[in-house]
């Protein structure tokens, strides 16, 4: 009869089996200490989680973000603006990224929605889409109207 010698293991098999026979020798050890290192973690990112969401607040700026987004928003536009495609979609995406940073700014550390925030009420309404109109009758009226009047106050001081 033929004997047949035991192969001799890889270094990845040999490390796997070591890793094993540790494993089942100290396994109270293992789950002990990883559920030690789990409640330190939590307990630091609860910590830091608190005073970083502020911080990045503050380092953003995000209430001068809010207002200036807010005005680009309200500011009255050409009609001729408003016909062109690529406008009309880039002020829509200008308008989804104003609504994801105001929900942003209104969560507080623990993720959940202040609807009530104080400080970022004011940006709950935002008046969209505004046109000016190019009425050149209205443009010569004012104009006249604004001679005439100048006219009229320069006799009075007369």
């Amino acid at each position: 009869m033929t004997q047949y010698h035991s192969r001799k293991l890889t270094t990845t098999e040999n490390t796997v089996a070591l890793l094993w026979v540790f494993a089942i020798e100290h396994w109270t050890k293992i789950i002990l200490y990883g559920f030690i290192i789990f409640l330190l973690l939590r307990m630091t990112v609860h910590i830091l989680n608190t005073y970083l969401n502020h911080f990045f607040k503050w380092i953003l700026q995000i209430k001068k973000l809010l207002e200036t987004t807010k005005e680009v928003l309200e500011k009255p536009y050409e009609e001729f603006l408003w016909n062109d495609y690529e406008f009309c979609k880039r002020y829509l995406d200008l308008y989804a990224k104003f609504r994801e940073l105001r929900l942003a700014a209104k969560k507080s550390n623990s993720n959940a929605l202040d609807v009530n925030a104080m400080e970022f009420i004011r940006f709950d309404d935002v008046k969209l889409c505004r046109r000016i109109k190019n009425n050149e009758e209205n443009r010569e009226k004012e104009t006249c109207s604004e001679e005439e009047e100048s006219e009229e106050d320069e006799e009075e001081s007369e």
